[in-house]
């Protein structure tokens, strides 16, 4: 008997293919979040003050979504760009001198581009209005003067045409015009506001007071108020408007005698000028009659020799005249004559110059303007003419010079600003200004200046670093104060309230940085107020405002970055992007079952994870080219047979301290095939039977079995093959319903005990191939039989299903 089993073998395997899609930039997706900005800023800010952010979005990745930004804007008539824009942030901050009476509004176009291949843009404007300060003084221009005004002159003759400008605007740029009251003169305004006329109040006399110097003084509204001042020089002159007046002496001799010379000193022999005879004079009594010089000058009668009777101080007797004249009467009788002389004290150089004290102290505001003059008191020498004051001396410096305003009547020293003051570089000034005199030799006198600079503020704050870098433990308790992150110091030159700072988050800071960390007031110490995160954001960027109280108050900035540390707080995550929760037990070495990502939350070691299979199973992972992505393969051969489902455990463990694991069950099934023939339980099988039986009767089972399962193990049953003779042996089949099916087949010897007991009977032979429409688990044989004469038999078998 023959066994035959064909068998139709399916052969697969399967690639796992990533396809990626790559972002073609067709349209732009690229703007700002507003199209336009508007921000006032105060004038003389100084550079690197920080005005607004410009931000734009790009939806895009990658270099598509990279944003550079620039100024498209051209400053006409500048000399250079007063701007300057952060090509990577957006920030905007100031380059050069904002100067409001330069220009009052600036209109500054920002263009943001990426850095895809075909660049995409959008652009906002930006308007940028300058505020006033009171930073200009005002000025004073004489457009006409009469420097020389007869005494004649009628109230209301002007003297001098003169403008006052103020560059600045508002009440900043209002002033108010005055000379001093006690002066003959006044000022009338114009209508415009701007120009004033210097006329007289009354009608001047040139005998009483030959020369004026007018003060001009010119204040804004400013606060801080500002003013200038500007001399102008009026002299009266002459006109004839006194009678002759005789004098009541009228000296006949002149002499002139120094001052200060002993007692006994000659001026002259008067009885020899006078042509007197000497030996007459004491008879005709020769002597000096009354008057307030009497007792200074003596005559001798024996000779008629003036001299001296006393020491003469000239400046006691002549205080400020030009000539110190004095007028004696001398007096001869028999016969009477009265004769006059005239005795002129001339000056010597006995007295230094002398201030009215030693020290004077001034106090100067540091913003004062270059070519200020301030007035020092004038040296006091009452010598006359040359012998009196000459020239100031001040002690050689780089910050004042010294000028001398001259006249009739005196010298006034004025020391002028000729370099900025800084109080931060030195705080007080101490200059010696000498005066001299034009005697030979020269006496001199000095005077101690103390310069005391006031404070302005002037000076911002400045931070030790303009970025402070920080780090920060996540899951650091609310509270925690910053001094574990960064304490801000910012220092400021200024003194008093201009050198107190304040310090404050900047406007721009977000609503969420601001429920996460809070700042000092005075210190600059930041402290958490909300909860890190390090998996939400590991780096806060913040912007501190550093303020003075200086009135106008200076303020800087600084970038604070808190980088956060991650802690090992989350557990890895195992995620089945692809699940076959049936996989074929005639399934390849290799043969992808699952596809699985890992992730971990944490960074850096915390985040890395190591993955693997728990248990003895058939089953391995492999890495992806792609981080944390792992495909779950067959690595053994699977007989559903032996195990027909298994819980394969996926273990993650990160590598952090402690480390976290998680785990993940995949549960698997083997799905059969048809790996399995039909098995029969004895084969070959031997039946012994009488003839004889009833046709139809069964006269034998046949039975198989399948470890498969369904359609694998369902059998049927045909009979192969047949033999004629008295002893028959034909294979019974068993065939399974898998695709391909598998079959099996049992021998069955059918022994015939012969009776010879009925005729011969032919039948009509059969299909040896029987059809099947059932199942069976087992085969019943059926027969019939003929008997011929010389005992030969040939029988004939069918098998009914």
């Amino acid at each position: 008997m023959l066994l035959r089993k064909n068998v139709f073998l399916l052969k697969h395997n399967t690639i796992i293919l990533t396809i990626t899609k790559k972002r073609k930039k067709i349209y732009s997706t690229l703007f700002c979040d507003k199209q336009k900005y508007t921000i006032t800023i105060k004038e003389n800010v100084p550079p690197g003050t920080f005005l607004l952010s410009i931000n734009a979005i790009d939806s895009d990745e990658g270099v598509n979504g990279e944003i550079e930004y620039s100024l498209r804007s051209k400053f006409r008539g500048l000399a250079s760009d007063p701007f300057e824009l952060d090509r990577k942030t957006g920030k905007l901050t100031v380059k050069g001198n904002l100067d409001y009476e330069e220009k009052q509004v600036y209109e500054l176009k920002v263009l943001a581009s990426d850095k895809g291949a075909v660049s995409l843009s959008t652009h906002c404007n930006v308007v940028i209005r300058v505020v006033d300060e009171n930073d200009n003084h005002p000025k004073i221009d004489i457009t006409s003067i009469s420097s020389r005004i007869p005494e004649d002159a009628p109230p209301g003759t002007v003297v001098a045409l003169i403008r006052v400008t103020d560059l600045d605007s508002g009440v900043n740029g209002q002033v108010a015009c005055s000379v001093p009251s006690h002066l003959p003169f006044d000022l009338k305004p114009s209508p415009d506001g701007q120009s004033y006329s210097i006329v007289t109040k009354n009608y001047l006399d040139k005998e009483t007071m030959h020369m004026y110097n007018i003060t001009i003084t010119v204040k804004d509204l400013g606060s801080p108020a500002l003013s200038s001042t500007k001399v102008i020089h009026v002299t009266v002159t002459d006109v004839n408007d006194n009678r002759p007046v005789f004098k009541r002496i009228c000296a006949q001799l002149r002499y002139s005698v120094p001052e200060e010379v002993q007692v006994g000193s000659t001026i002259g022999n008067v009885a020899k000028d006078l042509s007197l005879d000497i030996s007459t004079l004491r008879s005709r009594r020769f002597r000096i009659v009354s008057g307030p010089n009497h007792a200074l000058f003596h005559l001798n009668q024996n000779n008629g020799v003036l001299y001296v009777g006393q020491i003469m101080d000239r400046e006691t007797l002549c205080d400020g005249t030009k000539v110190c004249l004095m007028n004696l009467k001398i007096v001869v009788e028999n016969p009477l004559e009265i004769h006059y002389i005239g005795v002129e004290i001339t000056d010597v150089n006995d007295h230094a110059p002398t201030f009215p004290e030693s020290e004077q102290r001034l106090e100067i505001g540091e913003n004062t303007p270059l070519g200020t003059r301030f007035q020092i008191h004038a040296a006091r020498d009452p010598d006359f003419g040359t012998q009196s004051v000459r020239l100031y001396k001040l002690t050689s410096n780089d910050i004042f010079d010294i000028e001398v305003s001259d006249s009739e009547e005196d010298k006034v020293p004025f020391i002028v600003l000729k370099k900025s003051l800084d109080r931060e570089k030195k705080a007080e000034h101490r200059l010696s200004l000498t005066a001299t005199d034009g005697g030979n030799p020269s006496k001199s006198g000095s005077l101690n200046l103390t310069i005391t600079v006031i404070d302005a503020n002037d000076n911002r704050p400045v931070f030790s670093k303009d970025v402070y870098t920080v780090s920060l433990d996540e899951n650091a308790s609310i509270g925690t104060t910053v001094i574990h992150v960064i304490s801000v110091k910012a220092t400021d030159l200024d003194e008093g309230s201009n050198g107190d700072v304040e310090y404050f988050f900047g406007d721009e800071i977000s609503p969420i940085l601001n429920d996460m960390f809070s700042i000092d007031k005075d210190t600059g110490e930041i402290r958490v107020k909300g909860e890190i995160d390090f998996e939400k954001t590991n780096v806060y960027k913040l912007d501190v405002h550093a303020r003075d109280k200086g009135q106008p108050p200076i303020h800087t900035d600084c970038r604070v970055i808190i980088k956060i540390r991650d802690e090992n707080d989350n557990k890895p995550k195992i995620e089945v992007t692809s699940l076959s929760k049936t996989v074929s037990e005639s399934s390849t070495l290799g043969t992808v079952v699952s596809l699985i990502s890992i992730t971990d939350q944490d960074a850096g070691l915390n985040g890395k994870v190591i993955c693997s299979i728990s248990g003895d199973v058939p089953f391995d992972l492999k890495p992806s080219f792609q981080d944390n992505m792992y495909s779950v393969v067959v690595k053994e051969h699977l007989d559903r047979e032996s195990v027909s489902h298994y819980d394969v455990i996926i273990k993650a463990t990160d590598c952090g301290q402690p480390p976290l694991s998680t785990f993940k069950t995949l549960s698997i099934d083997v799905a059969d095939v048809n790996d399995n023939r039909p098995d029969f339980l004895n084969n070959p099988t031997e039946i012994y039977l009488f003839e004889n039986n009833v046709p139809g009767n069964p006269i034998f089972s046949v039975s198989a079995s399948d470890k498969d399962l369904n359609e694998n193990a369902a059998l049927t049953y045909h009979i192969f093959r047949e033999e004629h003779r008295y002893q028959k042996i034909f294979q019974v089949v068993a065939t399974d319903s898998g695709t391909p099916s598998l079959s099996n087949n049992v021998t069955v010897n059918v022994f015939i005990l012969d009776q010879n007991d009925n005729a011969p009977v032919i039948l009509y032979p059969l299909s040896s191939n029987a059809k099947h429409h059932k199942t069976f688990k087992s085969a019943h044989i059926y027969f019939g039989h003929s008997k011929r004469e010389m005992q030969e038999q040939a029988m004939f078998y069918k098998l009914n299903n």
